[in-house]
């Protein structure tokens, strides 16, 4: 089967439409690959002039078997509203199918009350099960590409399928961007205390006096991570292990490491503190949920309404405020801050929360006033140990913010990515190639791109690149038979540090593994060995694999003019950086098209998301001469760092795993424990930014968010933490 797809990010596309007849199609397609189904229109239906039943379609075979396909945002109601209609016309079916691209809650219990109270035998298929069936065979594979492959960049066009924030007076995006750019040590500092407080958290059972079994490896301390936050954390990995030999070495040890056995525990101290912690935290959780419950039910009394699920609605509700206005709202309880944006969004927050309910049609309103006076009176006339008990939770958030688990900042970098063209030098091409017998997690180059292309980014190559790629995979088999054929057993028994060629290293690995036999086999992974038509070869290897598109010099989105006088005057600075003056030619010649696509295309008009065209490489010496020549023609460098791409756009989490993260910490215990190892700095560093941001007018803030995207994405002096690097150069 082709390379599978992570089923979270399919959910997240499908929940993107919008479209009914478009979900309708797909939604066939894809039932008739998973299930054998030939459908047909449901036309004798339509036929009797029954309103209701679009979207509905037949079993070819079995027309007493109905699929209602929906994108309603209320599936409980359009599920009734279907039964009612088929009731209310006689007409005689056997099974009912309700097909959503949006999850269905508790569709189980849905489907035994309609058998039990009405005896009808429903089945649903909602966004949920079509993503988790995506991989199930070849053809629901197919059937999923396809129709990612011809709406997913429509959908991924700013305000057309997400969700539009106001990035400019909401301090979200400016505040989150401020805390990735600035004083090195600043950030550093602020990135230790996020991840000490992960670390000391994943370690809260770990009791010498219960025994070993509870100590934590390095590998067990990220995977408790990973299922706190719910979403995967390679950006966070290699600070994980960096911190872990930090805190357990003196004379500030905060945990300590048994070399024995390779793991971590918490010291006596620790664990009595995170003991004491606990214990305060149950009595103010449970002292806020009973007063919270109280204040609600009064307040629903009052509207002359009442609902049985109280704690459900409470629940909801805090979750749904801190996922939707989560930075403001922190910032109000724990600094008094931001009360304004707060108030003037609550009203859409509890609207939206209302009407995902099963409440009533009737009393949707009243209980949306009664949740809103229910919130005020929580902020503002509570008991210290309620506020108390919220400001914990907004630490909580607060470090769910900085690590990018927040679905305004989710939403802009995917947002971000729709709106990118990005030329990919053979400098990621090369090492990505060389990764096709790697094990998944090991695929660095190969996953960075494959993720970028799922997520819109739209990847290119030209003439110039083609033709250097095609040069160096055929150059490569002359330098493995010259240089390495000979002495292969040599190299292969431990000495591929002295192997220069990355292709050649890798079929070392591949020879080790008995994966190949030969460097014709290894290189007739992608071209045929001394084929004729190699370079069409690679156009059409790139394009299915990874979503490279190629592009010709002739067609007229990407045909520009070159000013010669800079083409000469930019080959001669990079030729002294390079081996050949043909390489400095190529170089030259992409870095201008990419200067000449930007005045073409107006990309320095005002936008959030800054240039949409880049030259994606590793190469940063050509960058050094460009800088010397262009710093004041071409400010901002056409270079986008690998770096930023592994840190902002492949490893974004989905927005699913954010909801889920959410529903898995507020309002909970989990969600107060975590936020005793929460520093203070954090609050602070993101307090002093939302006052930058206040005062500030539209236009500068406008302004500033621009610079610092564009800044993030080229800055060779910012240190990432998590840097791209190859497999076959770790041991370099």
């Amino acid at each position: 089967m082709d390379d599978l797809l992570d089923p979270s990010d399919v959910q997240d596309v499908l929940h993107l439409i919008e479209d009914g007849f478009l979900f309708e199609r797909f939604a066939q397609e894809f039932l008739a690959a998973r299930l054998g189904y030939k459908f047909i229109s449901s036309g004798g239906l339509k036929d009797r002039g029954i309103d209701g039943l679009q979207y509905a379609s037949e079993i070819d075979s079995t027309k007493k078997s109905i699929f209602q396909i929906s994108i309603d945002k209320k599936p409980t109601t359009k599920i009734k509203d279907t039964v009612d209609k088929l009731n209310d016309n006689q007409i005689e079916y056997t099974t009912l199918y309700y097909v959503t691209n949006i999850d269905v809650k508790n569709k189980d219990l849905l489907i035994d009350d309609y058998q039990n109270n009405d005896g009808i035998n429903l089945r649903i298929y909602d966004g949920k099960w079509l993503s988790q069936n995506t991989n199930h065979n070849q053809a629901t594979l197919s059937v999923v590409k396809t129709f990612i492959d011809q709406h997913l960049r429509k959908y991924q066009n700013p305000g057309e399928g997400f969700v539009v924030s106001d990035f400019v007076s909401n301090p979200r995006l400016y505040v989150y961007l401020m805390q990735q750019i600035g004083n090195d040590s600043e950030i550093n500092n602020l990135n230790e205390k996020l991840i000490d407080s992960l670390i000391l958290y994943s370690l809260r059972d770990t009791d010498p006096a219960i025994g070993v079994d509870k100590f934590l490896s390095a590998e067990e301390i990220l995977e408790e991570i990973r299922n706190l936050l719910k979403f995967e954390i390679e950006r966070i990995q290699s600070k994980i292990n960096r911190r872990l030999k930090v805190l357990s070495k003196k004379p500030n040890r905060k945990i300590n490491y048994h070399t024995d056995i390779n793991k971590y525990c918490l010291p006596y101290d620790t664990r009595l503190q995170i003991l004491a912690n606990n214990a305060k935290n149950k009595i103010e959780h449970e002292s806020f949920i009973e007063e919270a419950e109280k204040i609600i039910r009064n307040n629903l009394k009052g509207e002359g309404v009442s609902i049985q699920d109280v704690a459900g609605l409470l629940g909801s509700t805090l979750e749904n405020i801190y996922y939707n206005q989560g930075l403001e709202f922190s910032e109000f309880l724990l600094n008094g801050g931001c009360k304004d944006t707060f108030e003037n969004n609550l009203h859409d927050t509890v609207s939206d929360i209302v009407n995902n309910s099963n409440i009533v049609d009737k009393n949707l309103n009243k209980v949306k006033t009664a949740l809103v006076m229910s919130i005020r009176d929580l902020l503002y006339s509570s008991s210290i140990e309620a506020k108390s008990y919220l400001r914990s939770l907004s630490r909580t958030y607060q470090m769910l913010f900085l690590l990018k688990c927040e679905p305004s900042i989710v939403n802009y970098f995917l947002s971000m990515a729709g709106d990118m063209r990005i030329f990919v030098c053979t400098s990621i091409l090369i090492p990505a190639l060389s990764e096709i017998y790697l094990d998944p997690q090991n695929q660095r180059y190969w996953s960075l791109l494959k993720s970028a292309n799922l997520r819109g980014v739209k990847l290119l190559i030209n003439e110039t690149i083609l033709d250097e790629l095609d040069f160096h995979i055929n150059r490569s088999k002359h330098i493995y038979e010259t240089e390495y054929a000979r002495n292969i057993d040599f190299y292969s028994d431990g000495s591929t540090d002295l192997v220069d060629q990355i292709l050649v290293k890798a079929y070392i690995y591949a020879l080790k593994e008995k994966r190949i036999k030969s460097y014709d086999d290894f290189l007739s992974n992608y071209i045929t060995v001394n084929g004729s038509r190699t370079k069409q070869e690679l156009i059409d290897f790139l394009s299915a694999e990874l979503g490279i598109e190629f592009i010709s010099d002739t067609q007229s989105e990407y045909k520009v003019e070159i000013d010669q006088s800079d083409f000469d005057a930019l080959v001669k600075e990079v030729a002294k950086y390079k081996k050949s003056d043909e390489k400095a030619k190529a170089d030259a010649k992409i870095i201008l098209t990419i200067y000449s696509l930007r005045e073409k295309n107006n990309e320095s008009r005002s936008t959030l998301h800054g240039y949409k065209t880049w030259w994606l490489s590793s190469d940063t010496i050509t960058h050094k001469a460009v800088s010397t020549l262009f710093n004041k023609k071409y400010p901002v460098s056409c270079y986008i760092r690998p770096d930023f791409f592994y840190n902002y756009i492949s490893f974004t989490p989905a927005l699913k795993n954010v909801k889920d993260a959410y529903k898995n910490i507020f309002p909970n215990m989990l969600g107060v424990q975590i936020s005793n190892h929460i520093s203070p700095v954090i609050s602070a560093s993101i307090r002093e930014a939302i006052n930058s941001h206040s005062d500030k007018l539209d236009g500068r803030r406008k302004a500033k968010i621009r610079t610092l995207v564009d800044e993030l994405k080229t800055d060779p002096k910012l240190k990432y933490q998590n840097r791209l690097k190859s497999f076959f150069q770790d041991d370099e």
